[in-house]
C-alpha cells in the first residue's frame, strides 16, 4: 500500500537530512514517511505569504548544498512560490519572464517540485517546463469541484491543498476525492491538508492577509503591520473554544483523513523562532501522542499560545468522530451554536490566566494602533 507523505519545512541544514531518513526507518510499518521539505530563498523578489523577517536568510548555494543532501536520501525539496498576484505583472511579457527566469535557476539546480498559489502562474511554468511538477497551494482555499477541476487542468498540477476550513467537512472531502479521480491523467491528483493550522475558522482576514504577506519581497520597504495579526490572536484569546475550533488534526486522526482520500499532510510554521520539526514529525508519525496539542500545533516553539494554553490531547478523543457522524457542516460558524460538540470537550484545555491577560493587552494596543494612524490622519 502507497504510503501517506508528510511535508516538513526545511530548515538548510545538512546534518538534519540523515535524521529524516533514520525517523522514516524508525516508523517504517507506520504508513506515513517523510518525503519532500519546503522552503524558499531568503532574500527573494517573490512573496511567500509570510514575512521575510521572520524566514532563515538563505542563498543559491546554500539551498543547492542542502537540495544535493537530499537526494542521496531520496528525498525532495518543494520550492514555495505562493505568491497570490504579481501586480498584475504575471501577465506582462516581462513578468512572466522575470518569474520563468528565476524557476530556471532552481530548475538547473535540480529542483522538480514547485508550491504556487497563483494558476496563472501555474500555467506557465507548466507550459516552460514540462518536466516539474506543482502544488497547489492552501492558500487557494480549494473547496469546491470547479476550483479543483479548474486547477487540475492545469498540466503539472498533481497535488492540491484542501481549503483549511473544510477540514472537519469530511461529505465535502470525500466528494473532492471522488472528482480528483476522475480527471483524466498518469498519475491522477492527490489531496493534500495542514497538519498544525493555526488559523481561524472562515477567517474574514485571510485572503488579505495572505496578499499582503506576497507583497513583502526583497527590496520592499514596507514592514508587515500587525493589524491582521492582532485580531486573529484576539479573537482566540478571547474563549477557550476558539482553540478547539482550531482546523488542526490530532495524529490519531490521520486515519480518518487517509480514509477519506488524503495522502499528503504538510507541517506548518517555518517562520517560528525555535521549532522542532523532527519532533513534531516523530509525533504525527506515532499517530498516536500524549500531552499538550500545543506543543504539536506551535511545533514546539516560543510561540506564546504555549505559554497560555495546555490541550490534553488524548482528552480529546473521539471529538472528530463526533463531527463525522452528526453530519454538522464544521467550516464556518453557522451551526457552533446548535451543535455544541466543542463546548464538551473545553475540559481538555487549561488556561493560564495571567499570561491570558498579559497578551489580550498587548495585542489589543497593536490592534488599536491603525485606528490611532487613521485618527491623525489630516486632508
Amino acid at each position: 500500500m502507497k504510503k501517506s507523505v508528510i511535508l516538513v519545512p526545511a530548515d538548510f541544514r545538512v546534518e538534519s537530512v540523515r535524521e529524516y531518513a533514520v525517523l522514516n526507518q524508525k516508523y517504517e510499518a507506520s504508513g506515513l514517511a517523510v518525503s519532500e521539505f519546503y522552503g524558499s530563498l531568503n532574500p527573494s523578489p517573490f512573496g511567500v505569504t509570510k514575512n521575510p523577517k521572520n524566514l532563515k536568510q538563505v542563498g543559491f548555494g546554500e539551498l543547492a548544498a542542502y537540495n544535493a543532501e537530499l537526494k542521496k536520501y531520496g528525498f525532495e525539496f518543494n520550492y514555495i512560490l505562493n505568491f497570490l498576484c504579481y501586480g498584475g505583472r504575471e501577465f506582462s511579457l516581462e513578468g512572466t519572464k522575470s518569474i520563468l527566469a528565476y524557476v530556471k535557476k532552481l530548475y538547473d539546480m535540480g529542483i522538480r517540485r514547485f508550491t504556487v498559489a497563483n494558476p496563472v502562474i501555474a500555467k506557465a511554468m507548466s507550459i516552460t517546463f514540462p518536466e516539474i511538477r506543482i502544488s497547489i497551494s492552501i492558500v487557494q482555499n480549494t473547496g469546491t469541484k470547479l476550483k479543483l477541476r479548474t486547477y487540475a487542468g492545469i498540466r503539472a498540477v498533481d497535488r492540491v491543498y484542501v481549503s483549511e476550513d473544510m477540514i472537519r467537512d469530511f461529505n465535502a472531502i470525500r466528494a473532492l476525492r471522488k472528482e480528483a479521480q476522475q480527471i483524466p491523467g498518469e498519475t491522477g491528483v492527490e489531496l493534500a491538508v495542514l497538519l498544525n493550522s493555526f488559523c481561524l475558522i472562515d477567517c474574514p482576514y485571510k485572503v488579505n492577509h495572505a496578499n499582503v504577506d506576497g507583497h513583502l519581497v526583497e527590496g520592499s520597504t514596507q514592514d508587515m503591520p500587525h493589524y491582521f495579526y492582532a485580531w486573529c490572536s484576539l479573537q482566540k484569546l478571547s474563549h477557550p473554544r476558539e482553540i478547539l475550533r482550531l482546523q488542526a488534526v490530532r495524529p490519531e486522526e490521520l486515519r480518518l483523513f487517509e480514509h477519506a482520500g488524503v495522502t499528503a499532510f504538510k507541517l506548518a510554521g517555518r517562520e517560528l523562532p525555535g521549532a522542532d520539526f523532527l519532533r513534531t514529525a516523530e509525533g504525527y508519525m506515532s499517530r498516536s501522542y500524549k500531552g499538550n496539542l500545543m506543543d504539536l500545533l506551535a511545533v514546539y516553539s516560543d510561540n506564546f499560545f504555549r505559554e497560555i494554553y495546555h490541550i490534553d490531547n488524548k482528552a480529546l478523543a473521539g471529538r472528530l468522530e463526533e463531527i463525522i457522524e452528526s453530519g454538522v457542516r464544521c467550516r464556518d460558524h453557522s451551526n457552533c451554536e446548535s451543535c455544541g460538540i466543542c463546548e464538551k470537550y473545553l475540559s481538555a484545555v487549561t488556561v493560564n490566566e495571567e499570561r491570558l491577560s498579559h497578551y489580550r493587552a498587548m495585542f489589543q494596543k497593536s490592534y488599536d494602533q491603525y485606528a490611532e494612524q487613521v485618527k491623525a490622519i489630516t486632508l
